[in-house]
């Protein structure tokens, strides 16, 4: 095996490796996480996240009306976040009277799509 043969390996590997530990994270945090693109649609929901809005991730004509409202709503949030330029900041919203905290992180789509990370937290008292 050539050295560049070696590297690659080792690559792949570490890439491979770095994908689980991403999964493994995203899978078992408390917070929600959703991966929007722009503010046209959420791409990615963690368990966490499907567990407190519903699957927003699935087709429209899947989703109940609660769940269309929702999305709705977390979209327009992420559409003046992004006009405010209000990026990397933490920020306050009401959805549906829970009381949530939140940040927008950058991501770079594989396809260079320009991509958000959503990062919830419910600050709703139980």
């Amino acid at each position: 095996m050539t050295r560049v043969s070696k590297n690659m390996d080792v690559s792949a590997q570490d890439l491979d490796r770095l994908i689980a530990n991403q999964q493994s994270l995203l899978e078992t945090i408390p917070e929600m996480v959703l991966l929007v693109n722009g503010c046209n649609s959420v791409e990615y929901m963690n368990p966490s996240a499907v567990s407190f809005f519903g699957n927003l991730c699935k087709p429209d004509s899947e989703k109940t009306e609660v769940e269309r409202r929702t999305l709705a709503t977390l979209l327009a949030t992420v559409a003046r976040t992004l006009e405010a330029e209000a990026v990397g900041e933490t920020h306050e919203t009401t959805v549906d009277q829970s009381h949530l905290e939140f940040t927008l992180a950058p991501f770079l789509g594989y396809m260079g799509d320009p991509l958000y990370w959503f990062f919830i937290r419910d600050l709703t008292e139980n």
